[in-house]
């Protein structure tokens, strides 16, 4: 798949994607290959359509499972991540809005608490192995 800058700004990035982006020269194998936020390679895969809604909360799930123990033992009385998880997949096997609405409050409220973001960015990598033109 090609993309092209006007592409991307049409996807509407947060500032500091498009700054990271623009660090990349607009270059998206470089993007893909350097971005250590798995939460930006999910959207990067959604809104380019190459990822379902459903496997992008598939594959957080996963991120955020593998390094919950590891968060969790470091901020023992932070439940935020392990919240977030129970609701994405309530929100899997319940598509319902309300599902959803509590999905998305509980993941913002993880990702404030600065979970693994490296450590998914190269999971998602091994997992959709995605090849982008320049």
């Amino acid at each position: 798949m090609k993309l092209t800058k006007q592409q991307l700004l049409d996807m509407q990035p947060c500032a500091d994607g498009l700054v990271f982006a623009k660090s990349c020269q607009f270059d998206f194998v470089r993007i893909w290959n350097t971005c250590d936020r798995g939460d930006w390679l999910i959207w990067l895969l959604r809104r380019a359509g190459l990822m379902d809604k459903v496997m992008a909360v598939n594959i957080a799930v996963a991120c955020a499972e593998h390094v919950l123990e590891k968060f969790e033992s470091k901020y023992p009385g932070d439940k935020c991540p392990r919240l977030a998880i129970e609701a994405a997949k309530a929100w899997l096997k319940n598509p319902t809005k309300a599902n959803a609405y509590a999905a998305a409050a509980y993941a913002a409220a993880a990702a404030a608490a600065g979970v693994e973001l490296k450590w998914q960015a190269d999971a998602i990598r091994k997992i959709v192995p995605c090849q982008f033109e320049n």
